[in-house]
């Protein structure tokens, strides 16, 4: 193959000439080359293996084409930096790729950060009164040496920083949010950090959603230079790609078509495929619930991982609970319980009636679909309330055989009468959101279709009523 052969040797060639530029002293030229290769970093990180014009690829090419994006990014980093010298390591030495251990603690609370002149964020919330603590103080390499200044240290301190602030504008749905502990910042927190404050913001309403994700790009941008900056990401990205410190999250929301379903359901563990007694998921029907369930488990067992925050409902009639250490080996015990009673009651035979099969599947609805957070729970146009509606909806074919229908969006504009109606061993919620009486749906409720009762009474959170102030 003559053709790949000299490509192969041109390409040899130019490989062995950036490498000299890029030892070579300052210069323009020098410049122009790192910023050319910034541009061919950005543009590889398109390439997914799950992107529909790659579809068709070979796995091996996939992997080469991103391996051969980190290992440029990695130079570009490299070549960007001051050069280490005695008893000094390069900044972020330790990072690495993906996403660093979470730096969460638990039931710790830091206060405040610095004021931010973001004066209409601050207009939209009510603001939670509290102390102003210092920044947050960054710990640089040190040696005998000039110090080669942690640069990722920086930005995780900006960026907790940021954290402070998205709690006191936005406190109402992020107050349980538990950030790190006070300390010094250094650069092997720039990737938790990341990640933890872009799952934060899947509580927000979507409407501020942007304008925070824009300020923690801009403050990956001027900390650490465009190489290291996140690529624009759509909303199935919860959590973008930043450079080589974190390869991103990719949770699809919307399983609209088949390729993206089936995608989205290989993508989960084997114990959730086993459970719903899919063998392959190229040929499982994609007009029943299995696939759908196995997609939605895949990702709610991803998102215990990644939301320290949560709490679930582990077993009927039980109360919430924090899914925090064991409690998430107990959660996704739990949840495969789940999907295999309601895959047995799907292929149960003619001893199953419409109305038989899906009780088990309102099960599943509140082990899988009840994931949310207390007191502060998640905005009704939230990420997370989409989510929680794609869940619900995967009950409606079922709910229709059985002559019900969902009551879902709806509940955010109930009264006593209709939760009183439609719901039962409900949870208490924040007693400070008084805007609506249903905080978050638990276990989705149903109603007889043309009727006004039901056989399948949902569970929610729901505001405490208020004091009797002349009662007993």
């Amino acid at each position: 193959m003559p053709h790949t052969s000299t490509a192969a040797d041109h390409w040899n060639a130019f490989a062995k000439a950036v490498a000299e530029v890029l030892v070579a002293d300052p210069s323009a030229s020098r410049e122009t080359l790192l910023d050319a290769l910034r541009r061919c970093a950005e543009t590889l990180t398109e390439t997914t293996a799950y992107g529909e014009r790659y579809e068709s690829d070979p796995d091996e090419v996939l992997y080469l084409v991103k391996r051969a994006g980190t290992e440029l990014e990695f130079a570009i980093r490299a070549a960007a930096r001051p050069p280490a010298t005695a008893g000094t390591e390069p900044a972020g030495q330790k990072g690495g790729t993906g996403a660093a251990p979470r730096t969460s603690g638990e039931g710790t609370d830091i206060g405040t950060g610095t004021e931010s002149p973001d004066v209409n964020a601050t207009r939209s919330e009510p603001q939670v009164t509290a102390t102003r603590p210092e920044p947050h103080p960054v710990t640089t390499p040190t040696g005998p040496g000039p110090v080669a200044v942690d640069l990722e240290g920086r930005c995780a301190a900006r960026l907790l920083e940021l954290g402070d602030e998205l709690h006191r504008v936005h406190g109402r749905y992020v107050g349980t949010w538990q950030r790190r502990p006070p300390g010094p910042v250094t650069g092997k927190e720039m990737a938790g950090s990341w990640e933890s404050l872009h799952i934060a913001l899947l509580r927000l309403p979507e409407k501020d959603v942007a304008t925070w994700r824009d300020k923690f790009t801009r403050t990956a941008r001027e900390c650490l230079g465009t190489a290291a900056a996140p690529s624009a990401e759509p909303e199935d990205h919860p959590v973008p790609v930043l450079g080589d410190l974190h390869k991103g999250v990719v949770l699809p929301l919307a399983l609209t078509t088949e390729r993206a379903l089936r995608r989205a359901a290989a993508e989960a563990p084997r114990d959730v495929l086993e459970a719903l007694r899919i063998g392959d998921v190229m040929t499982e029907d994609v007009h029943g619930p299995r696939l759908q369930w196995a997609a939605r488990a895949g990702q709610a067992l991803r998102l215990a991982e990644l939301d320290p925050e949560l709490r679930a409902v582990l077993e009927p009639g039980g109360t919430p609970a924090a899914l925090r250490h064991e409690r998430r080996d107990k959660y996704r015990n739990a949840l495969v319980t789940s999907l295999k009673t309601a895959a047995s009651a799907l292929s149960g035979g003619a001893d199953w009636t419409p109305s038989t099969q899906l009780g088990p599947a309102l099960e599943l609805d509140l082990v899988l679909g009840g994931l949310h957070h207390e007191p502060a729970a998640a905005a009704p146009d939230s990420w997370w309330w989409r989510w929680r509606r794609e869940v619900s909806g995967i009950l409606q074919p079922l709910a229709r055989k059985a002559d019900h229908e969902l009551v879902f969006d709806e509940t955010h504009t109930w009264h006593e009468p209709e939760l009183s109606t439609f719901t039962s061993n409900n949870v208490r919620g924040d007693k400070s959101r008084d805007e609506q009486l249903v905080h978050w749906v638990l276990q989705t409720p149903l109603r007889r279709r043309g009727g006004k009762g039901t056989e399948f009474p949902g569970r929610v959170v729901s505001r405490p009523e208020p004091p009797n102030p002349g009662g007993l």
